[in-house]
């Protein structure tokens, strides 16, 4: 089993926000096509912890001007 905050640490910024944006469009499609699913689920989680970590890093694709 992956351990979650050890795979989490080991991404870069970048990578973890262009991970966030693949949970955020897997969701997208089981909410559309699998809704209350497992898999729909298991993509919400995702996004929760994936938003989560990003969160604690303070970074974000939203930049202020």
């Amino acid at each position: 089993m992956i351990d979650t905050e050890e795979y989490l640490g080991a991404l870069t910024d970048r990578e973890l926000l262009d991970a966030l944006d693949v949970a955020k469009a897997d969701l997208q499609e089981a909410a559309d096509t699998q809704q209350n699913s497992e898999w729909h689920g298991s993509c919400f989680a995702g996004v929760i912890v994936m938003a989560t970590e990003a969160q604690k890093r303070g970074i974000s694709r939203v930049t202020k001007h």
